[in-house]
């Protein structure tokens, strides 16, 4: 069974994905808050995106509570975090960004 990673290639052919080149030893999904984790997992097994055997690792209250509790000094995320509200990204702390806004009524 080939397995599958997201890409908008038109060489793509099962769901919008290209095969990987070599099978995965974990799985790591993280969303804002945690609970499109859940179902995109459920989803990428459903329609075998990846084996069922390998563990998938999911961020505990989501890449939000990661930024929140986890000093700047001590993470291993890089950059910034984009939000689909007024804050438009935010950073450690979950401070919002000084280098990305966005206009409130055109959104760009």
């Amino acid at each position: 069974v080939p397995y599958y990673h997201s890409s908008s290639s038109s060489s793509s052919n099962k769901d919008g994905c290209l095969p990987m080149k070599r099978r995965p030893k974990a799985i790591a999904m993280f969303c804002t808050g945690g609970i499109r984790c859940e179902k995109s997992t459920s989803y990428a097994l459903t329609h075998e995106m990846f084996p069922a055997d390998v563990p998938v690792y999911h961020l505990d209250g989501g890449i939000l509570a990661y930024l929140d509790q986890v000093p700047a000094s001590e993470s291993k995320w890089k950059g910034e975090c984009f939000v689909f509200d007024q804050r438009v990204s935010l950073t450690h702390g979950l401070q919002p960004s000084e280098k990305y806004n966005s206009c409130h009524a055109c959104r760009r």
